[in-house]
């Protein structure tokens, strides 16, 4: 139950994780937008065995695409593999993000003595991008330079 408690986050990351992966279905044989100049490129590397980045790609990813080619010369070129094959880099992707934030020692930062008492008013606004607790007020909406007037505020300056 300790176990439980202290990969509370993990958990529910990974719940979320696995619904969003249930919702959009990778086990479908559709292509869609610019799944096909990976599938492509990965059919190119597969073939020749030369990376060449397909013409209608338009971000560089070679990780992505050995990665899919290891996959597909193991279970076979097919969608689904494609599909799967970006959905297990994700998932280590977020297992790995989650333990770097968890590792930073936010929560240690917050509650020291120096981080309570700060010297300068501005060394705790919430606004700040290098306070360590601007994550937890991004979605609240307020203004940055006038935060008690509450969210969704629209001064004279937006006019």
């Amino acid at each position: 139950m300790a176990v439980m408690r202290k990969c509370a986050g993990l958990l529910l990351l990974l719940l979320c994780f696995f619904l969003v992966v249930a919702f959009v279905n990778p086990l479908r044989q559709v292509m869609i937008q610019d799944d096909w100049s990976y599938a492509l490129t990965v059919r190119h590397l597969l073939t020749t065995g030369e990376y060449k980045l397909h013409d209608w790609a338009a971000a560089n990813m070679p990780v992505q695409i050995y990665w899919a080619a290891l996959l597909t010369r193991v279970f076979g070129y097919t969608f689904p593999v494609l599909y799967c094959s970006t959905l297990v880099l994700l998932l280590v992707g977020l297992i790995a993000l989650y333990w770097l934030l968890r590792d930073s020692g936010v929560s240690d930062v917050e509650s020291s003595p120096n981080y309570k008492k700060a010297v300068y008013k501005y060394q705790r606004a919430d606004y700040l991008f290098y306070n360590v607790s601007y994550t937890r007020n991004i979605f609240t909406f307020k203004d940055s330079f006038s935060p008690e007037a509450g969210p969704f505020f629209r001064g004279p300056r937006y006019v």
